[in-house]
């Protein structure tokens, strides 16, 4: 039987997979009936969709710069 542990962990990576896509399936879609699991995926859930706009925001400030800030190796 999978540890307690386990089992949140893996309803936050759940949730931050779901962020990521940006599929909208937050914790209003997709409801635990464990309070713990909900919370995990939900933290997981905004957890992905801020590294989804960290990611945006990265790139579009790259592009921003001017060609001799961002050096490439040699």
């Amino acid at each position: 039987m999978p540890s307690r542990i386990y089992i949140i962990c893996n309803s936050y990576e759940s949730g931050f997979g779901h962020g990521m896509n940006e599929d909208g399936l937050d914790l209003s879609k997709t409801p635990h009936s464990d309070p713990e699991c909900g919370e995990a995926y939900q933290i997981g859930y905004e957890a992905g969709l801020e590294g989804v706009k960290m990611h945006r925001n990265v790139g579009n400030i790259a592009e921003l710069l001017p060609p001799n800030v961002i050096s490439t190796p040699k």
